[in-house]
């Protein structure tokens, strides 16, 4: 017979993995044609499900104190712009403790892609979707770009990138030096549909140094780029806020 903790320690796990499932379910169907009349309640489910999970996991104290001073900054966020984005994100890493997040994002990794395929499957098809959007993109002409369902050119291929840098991630131990040519030659693919400059840049600088992290064994050249991730990453986010204080 399962202990109460047992049975606790259960219910906190499949809580957790049903927000996961609601939350990937969620972005799929925004990424499509369809708009989700219920969205706001499925964020306020699944922000319930991952505090069941955050109740019944334990804590240290400085993890306590850290959750309660980010959730202290998600509060004001939220009563400052009215979007809760902070708060969920703060609840949905608290919930990640004890979480084997290979295994999750191996999910979250599938379910995207199938959903994806899907999508393109509905568009491509007739049945569902837009297959091209014919607008100016700011280059001072009249384009036709392809969506394949997604709305817009840009989300198509941002969604492309985000697969290609998850499934890396999740699986570039393993990749053959073929493997990483046909991931290129599919962003390719999907650039010459998208003409989406930034995300296909992006992609190519992803691959590079996924390539040359799990090829070398010189570990000056492994810290090196990590130190040249986190830089670059840093510079992105100072940008952003200062774009957008300055816009």
């Amino acid at each position: 017979m399962r202990t109460r903790g047992a049975w606790l320690s259960q219910i906190a796990y499949w809580c957790f993995y049903a927000a996961v499932i609601i939350e990937v379910g969620i972005v799929i169907i925004d990424k499509s044609n369809y708009t989700n009349p219920i969205e706001g309640r499925l964020f306020q489910l699944t922000f319930l499900l991952f505090l069941v999970k955050v109740c019944l996991t334990g804590y240290t104290w400085k993890e306590y104190l850290c959750i309660f001073l980010f959730g202290v900054l998600g509060a004001v966020s939220y009563f400052v712009t009215g979007r809760n984005e902070i708060v969920r994100l703060v609840m949905f890493i608290a919930a990640c403790k004890d979480i084997d997040m290979k295994k999750c994002l191996k999910l979250v990794f599938w379910m995207t892609l199938t959903g994806c395929l899907v999508i393109i499957g509905l568009s491509v098809t007739g049945i569902y979707g837009g297959i091209s959007l014919t607008q100016d993109y700011g280059r001072g002409a009249v384009e036709t770009r392809y969506t394949l369902g997604m709305g817009h050119p840009n989300a198509l291929q941002c969604m492309v990138w985000a697969m290609t840098v998850l499934g890396m991630y999740l699986y570039g131990v393993r990749m053959k030096w073929w493997h990483y040519l046909l991931i290129l030659a599919v962003n390719i693919f999907f650039f010459g549909l998208t003409d989406s400059r930034t995300s296909l840049l992006a992609t190519i600088y992803a691959i590079a140094l996924v390539f040359i992290v799990t090829r070398s064994s010189n570990t000056w050249l492994k810290k090196i780029i990590s130190w040249m991730c986190i830089i670059s990453s840093a510079c992105r986010i100072g940008f952003s806020i200062f774009t957008d204080a300055n816009s």
